[in-house]
């Protein structure tokens, strides 16, 4: 989003610009007279003249056009592939180690062993909350749906100082 806010500031920018250079460069109080090649009257002045009379630049609006479409379309796909790339899981999400594997099984275990336990204290809600790091998106859904559903239907006695999760 932010690259096509750029891509529109700096084609404003350009438009301006070409306005600007199409009425001759001169402020609205002056006629815009001058012809291109010509050179400015204070720059000579000063004595820094140039040898060869300044040429204003030739700008293409078509070729201006294509430049801005593939600007813009460079910006729409990238942001489409961040997204993308955003929604992908983690490498370490596709073949966790053992150890994880090992850590998330014990984690899932303990919580039913809580849940089955029928007690609900402080304790119990701060070892849920340091299981549910462990595990993935997914299983902590799962393991905080099991919870929340024995909260609910009274098979957990609760005993915190405070909100149960």
């Amino acid at each position: 989003m932010l690259k096509l806010a750029v891509i529109c500031t700096l084609s404003l920018g350009v438009g301006a610009g070409i306005g600007w250079t199409a009425r001759g460069g001169n402020s609205p109080t002056e006629s815009g007279s001058r012809v291109a090649g010509q050179v400015e009257p204070s720059v000579v002045a000063h004595g820094w003249a140039p040898t060869q009379p300044v040429a204003e630049p030739a700008l293409d609006i078509g070729q201006l056009r294509a430049v801005l479409r593939e600007e813009l379309a460079a910006a729409r796909s990238s942001k489409s592939g961040d997204a993308a790339a955003s929604t992908s899981p983690p490498l370490d999400e596709l073949a966790p180690s053992p150890a994880v594997v090992m850590a998330r099984r014990d984690a899932m275990q303990t919580i039913d062993t809580m849940v089955a336990s029928g007690q609900w204290g402080n304790d119990e809600r701060q070892n849920f909350q340091q299981k549910l790091m462990v595990l993935d998106p997914q299983q902590a859904e799962q393991e905080l749906q099991k919870v929340t559903m024995a909260l609910n239907s009274g098979a957990l006695q609760v005993h915190t100082d405070g909100a149960p999760l």
